[in-house]
């Protein structure tokens, strides 16, 4: 019985799933905000963590603080990435947007 589960399993259609992941981190804060320990350092597990339950690591995005460019995480860098994220995403595929750092609420 658990055979033909596992069969059952391997040739649904969820089984060519994709998996993606877009993980956003920040630890350090300018302004009012007093600087987070560790939220980069967890997501960088969160990653490691996502490759061993079969996330591809080309689908596995990492932003955080510490990077430059397109991967440092501003409002419009993250907005893109979730832009091209939702664009790739098909009905049967499993994704998860993760972030850590201070919420704040701006009237802009």
């Amino acid at each position: 019985r658990k055979l033909s589960l596992i069969l059952l399993i391997l040739i649904s259609p969820l089984a060519s799933a994709e998996k993606s992941a877009l993980l956003v981190s920040i630890n350090d804060y300018q302004d009012d905000f007093g600087p987070l320990r560790y939220y980069v350092t967890d997501m960088e597990f969160f990653a490691l963590f996502g490759e061993t339950a079969g996330y591809k690591p080309k689908n596995i995005h990492l932003m955080t603080d510490q990077m430059s460019g397109q991967d440092l995480p501003e409002l419009n860098n993250v907005l893109l990435r979730l832009e091209n994220l939702a664009s790739q995403v098909q009905l049967e595929d499993a994704s998860i947007f993760h972030f850590s750092g201070h919420s704040i609420s701006t009237p802009d």
